[in-house]
Formats: structure tokens, C-alpha cells, sequence
């Protein structure tokens, strides 16, 4: 237990990127804590995170009996919603024996997501610009309920609420488009005492209290799950080129234990950290295989056969930074998106003339209208194993993109872009991989490995290719 509870301003600057929004995140679903594939060391804690892990759980522990509580600094409290809502659909319906479908309908319930606020990032009375709201949105708490279902709870971490402060809880049934599925915006004030109910016409929420020892339980849940997944990643991956590193159920783990705690919570931290060791090492194995493969690979200059009969590759240049933008001058880029420029040379290996073209991150040739093309995919891998983002250039003029006859024996030259990364782009844990924006020498080395399939019942043939 921390010497202090954080505060919601704390959980927020610590947010990281995949936390999405709100200054602590909310349970995730079930199918993201608890993989099919989960190893069997895992189940007993899995079997507990199917039965637990849900803020409906959290609620219905909760205390519901009305006390004085007076202010509150860090404690979790949950909250259970309901609305009124029907909706009815026209559908069709089979009668044995009746050999065809019948008219009919079925009601459903809503589908709900709701959006809680406190203090100063409670939903205004009047609404603002969008501008003016960025810093309370980025704040308030949001989820999801279950689909077709008029009934969902969400939590309220670090709640840092006094007398007086007041409530919102916004509603919106996010499977519906029009006016028919209005709920109204909960608003109360907090008086001193849980459990606090607000209500509208349609509409309903209580939050309650968890006691402590409740959410004990469930941060020590959080934490183990977390834990032996680190455990199990440390023990069974390795870093290869051309592999990346699933972290999906590490994240979901580490934001069910935020959910309770907040992303500032020491312990939630410190394994955060452990997770970017645990990246860190599997990058160095990455980059060292990539080091050790390009010592072993020919040089740029040589021709790989890709796909036997049809064509061959060679990388003639990995062009960034400035000097990509005057590569991929007058071709369909924007030069800001751009990193890189890959060109290519493709060499005919067939005894006929062949049509060569490029298109997505691939290089197919045809002999003749009709034949099966040679397709041969391309992908670019970093140090970090991450699959560069390409795209073949081609002139505005030309109708199919880069199209262009060779002659047996003959080379074309094809052009592909390489684009920098999105904001989104950024590592999961610590510093890296840092999103690639054209700094080769960040990154290097860089390979291609190129996929070729007769077709589906065969074996891929696969290249590695330098690219320095």
C-alpha cells in the first residue's frame, strides 16, 4: 500500500498513450484480460478474472447502505445504471414447416455508453465550444456497456470529491442515429454521503462505496494477472526479425489494475517498467539478428531470385530524409508523410516479354492478359521488428499505377514510399521503438523480406534482402 492514494491530476500526467482518455481507464472487456490461448500456469488466475473482473462485480460488493462519508481522497467508488428503453425491430422468422421466411420483430434494449464528470470537469449546463471543452474531455470518464442491455456499472477511481461538488452522467445509446434513444444528462451534487443517486425521467445511477478490502482483493488480482504474463513473456519470447511482440494482454491486465488505482499508483508503475526491461531486451536480440543476418546476405547490388520463373529484386537504394522528398518528386506522395524512398530494379526471368507492376507494398509481373500473374509482397523491417508502412509510387499520368513492359532478361526500375509513423506510433513501454519519422541511422539496419506463393497449397518462398 502506497504511503498516499494519487489523485486524478497524478493518474493523468502517467497516463500512457494506449490509456485512451479519461484520467483512469475503466475494466476492459473479457475477451482482452483473458486470452483462449492463455497458458495453462495461468488458469487458476484466468478462471478468477472471468468471475471477477467486472465493474458490475465491484458495485454489487459495494457498500449500499447510506452513511456519512464526507470527503473523499483516492477511495474507488462504483456506480450501477439504468434507463428505460425499448426498441422494436421488424425481422423475419423461419416456421417449421413452412419453407420460407415469415414477418416478424424483436424488441431490443440500448445499447449504452455513459460519460461521468466531477468538480470541475462535470458536464456544464450550457454547452461549450468544442475548443473550449478539449481539457475536461480529456478527463472525464467513459465506457461502454454490454450490447442490448438497459443495465451497466463503471467506476470511479480516485474519487477526489467534497460536499457540494457536482455530478454528471451523460447517456447516449451509441447503437442509434436518431432523436428516438435521447436520455438525459444525470446531474446531482454531492452531499457527504454514499450512496449517491441520481435520477431523470428514464434514467438512473447510484454510486456506491467499495470498502477497501474489496478493492484490495481485486488490485491484488490485477497485479498477479499482470505479473505472470511478464513472467511468461520473459520466459518464452525472444526477439526475431519479422516477429512482433503481442502486448495486448499485458496492457489489458495493467489498465484493469489502473481502473482501480489510478496510472500513478506505484504499484501499477512498477510494472510498467519492469514490461519496458522486458521490451528492451527482446529489442536488443532483434537488432543483433539483424546485424548478424546482414553480415550474411549479399550485397545490395545482387539480384534475389523471388520468384522462380518469374522475376528477381535488387535493392538499389534506401533513400531518407531530404533526399527521399527529391526521389518521390512528381510521383502520388505527399513529401510530409514521407520517410523513405525504396527503389528497386526487377528483372525479368521468363523467356517472354512480361508487364511489370507495383501496387500497396508488392511487385507482380503478367506475360499476357489472362495469365496468373508473379506477385511477390514486400515487407520492410527495423531494428525493432516493426513493419515499415510502403507504397508504390506511380506517376499521376500512368492509368495502373507503375506499369511497364520488360523483355526477357531486361530490368525495370519501381519505387516505393516509405511513411513515417502516426502520432499514435509510439512505444508501448519506456522509450522505444521512438515513431520512425526517416532517421534511418535510429532504426538501422533495415531488410526486406519479400513473400512469394505459387499458390495457396504451396510453400512461401521467402527473401531477405539488404538494403545498406
Amino acid at each position: 500500500m502506497p504511503a498516499r492514494l494519487g489523485t486524478p491530476a497524478e493518474s493523468r500526467a502517467a497516463r500512457p498513450w494506449w490509456g485512451l482518455s479519461g484520467y483512469a481507464p475503466q475494466i476492459p472487456q473479457m475477451h482482452l484480460l483473458v486470452w483462449s490461448d492463455a497458458p495453462l500456469a495461468q488458469k487458476a488466475t484466468n478462471d478468477e478474472l472471468q468471475k471477477r473482473a467486472t465493474a458490475a462485480a465491484l458495485f454489487n460488493a459495494a457498500d449500499g447502505k447510506l452513511r456519512e462519508v464526507g470527503a473523499l481522497a483516492g477511495e474507488l467508488v462504483a456506480c450501477g445504471i439504468a434507463v428505460r428503453y425499448a426498441e422494436t425491430k421488424a425481422s423475419v422468422q423461419w416456421i417449421f414447416p413452412i419453407p420460407m421466411p415469415l414477418p416478424g420483430h424483436r424488441t431490443t434494449q440500448a445499447d449504452l455508453r455513459a460519460t461521468l464528470g466531477y468538480g470541475a470537469f462535470a458536464t456544464p449546463e450550457k454547452p461549450r465550444r468544442r475548443g473550449q471543452d478539449a481539457e475536461r474531455n480529456d478527463l472525464v470518464l467513459s465506457v461502454d456497456g454490454p450490447e442490448n442491455s438497459n443495465w451497466m456499472a463503471m467506476t470511479l477511481p480516485l474519487a477526489a470529491l467534497k460536499p457540494g461538488d457536482p455530478v454528471t452522467v451523460e447517456l447516449i445509446d451509441r447503437g442509434v442515429f436518431t432523436d428516438d434513444a435521447v436520455f438525459p444528462t444525470l446531474r446531482g451534487r454531492y452531499d457527504g454521503t454514499l450512496p449517491m443517486v441520481l435520477s431523470a425521467p428514464g434514467a438512473r445511477a447510484e454510486c456506491r462505496l467499495v470498502p477497501s478490502a474489496v478493492v484490495d482483493s481485486h488490485l491484488a488480482l490485477a497485479l498477479r494477472a499482470s505479473d505472470e504474463t511478464i513472467a511468461w513473456m520473459d520466459t518464452t519470447m525472444t526477439g526475431h526479425l519479422g516477429e512482433r511482440v503481442a502486448v495486448s494482454e499485458l496492457t489489458a491486465r495493467l489498465t484493469y489494475a489502473a481502473a482501480l488505482v489510478g496510472w500513478s499508483d506505484p504499484r501499477v508503475v512498477r510494472r510498467i517498467d519492469r514490461a519496458a526491461l522486458l521490451l528492451r531486451r527482446i529489442h536488443a536480440e532483434t537488432r543483433a539478428e539483424g546485424e548478424a543476418k546482414v553480415k550474411a546476405l549479399p550485397p545490395p547490388s545482387t539480384f534475389v531470385d523471388v520468384a522462380p520463373g518469374g522475376f528477381a529484386l535488387r535493392v538499389d537504394e534506401l533513400v531518407c530524409g531530404a533526399g527521399a522528398a527529391r526521389e518521390a518528386s512528381g510521383y502520388n506522395v505527399s513529401a510530409s508523410s514521407l520517410g523513405c524512398v525504396l527503389r528497386v530494379s526487377v528483372k525479368n526471368l521468363g523467356k517472354e516479354a512480361a508487364r511489370v507492376s507495383s501496387g500497396a507494398c508488392a511487385v507482380s509481373t503478367r506475360v499476357r492478359p489472362g495469365a496468373n500473374p508473379f506477385i511477390v509482397e514486400l515487407a520492410l523491417y527495423d531494428r525493432y521488428s516493426r513493419s515499415l508502412p510502403c507504397q508504390a509510387l506511380f506517376e499521376p499520368r500512368v492509368r495502373d499505377e507503375h506499369d511497364v513492359t520488360i523483355a526477357p532478361g531486361a530490368t525495370a526500375t519501381v519505387r516505393f514510399g516509405v511513411h513515417r509513423e502516426g502520432e499514435f506510433a509510439k512505444p508501448y513501454f519506456g522509450s522505444e521503438p521512438a515513431p520512425f519519422a526517416g532517421d534511418l541511422a535510429a532504426v538501422g539496419p533495415v531488410l526486406v523480406r519479400t513473400f512469394f506463393r505459387v499458390d495457396r497449397y504451396e510453400p512461401a518462398q521467402r527473401e531477405w534482402l539488404r538494403t545498406e
